[in-house]
């Protein structure tokens, strides 16, 4: 057995102790955001090259994978622009399930409303969101990215929440 494990949030130190760790040999260390990267920029440069007609932006970054469900940002996109037709959506990352997502996005006519860069440098990925309105994270309690967005000063939406978050919670 382990000495001490190290997680990241408390949601992570919870679904340990249902694997049977024990409460004193676990520790949390969040993990932090790089402000010398993560920082305000200028929001013009990245929109007009990939949003120019659009009011809103809103962006996800991570893996495209299917265990974590992408589906619900095709799905929230679907009704947010019924409502709000200037919104467009940047997925920043890939991942196994991203050829089926964009397929979806093409069978939703929703193309034009989607910018997929794939892996991008960090320092790239800050420009991207602090070129966004609101970041999207699909798993807020989990091994999320939200710390980036905060940084910046970009609202996050967690889309939905799995079987380990709290209300209470200060993850």
């Amino acid at each position: 057995t382990a000495r001490k494990i190290v997680t990241i949030s408390n949601s992570m130190r919870k679904i340990l102790l249902t694997y049977g760790a024990k409460s004193d040999n676990i520790e949390v260390v969040c993990d932090g955001v790089d402000s010398k990267i993560f920082k305000r920029t200028d929001k013009k440069e990245l929109r007009e090259k990939f949003g120019k007609n659009f009011e809103n932006i809103a962006v996800f970054q991570g893996v495209i994978d299917p265990q974590d469900d992408p589906q619900i940002i095709l799905d929230a996109a679907r009704e947010v622009v019924k409502k709000h037709p200037r919104t467009m959506f940047w997925i920043i990352g890939d991942g196994t399930a991203l050829p089926r997502f964009k397929q979806g996005v093409a069978e939703n006519n929703l193309a034009e409303h989607f910018y997929f860069s794939g892996w991008v440098r960090q320092e790239e990925l800050a420009r991207y969101i602090s070129a966004s309105d609101i970041g999207l994270v699909i798993l807020p309690d989990i091994l999320s990215a939200r710390g980036e967005s905060n940084s910046q000063g970009v609202r996050v939406l967690g889309l939905r929440y799995s079987r380990y978050c709290s209300s209470t919670s200060s993850t």
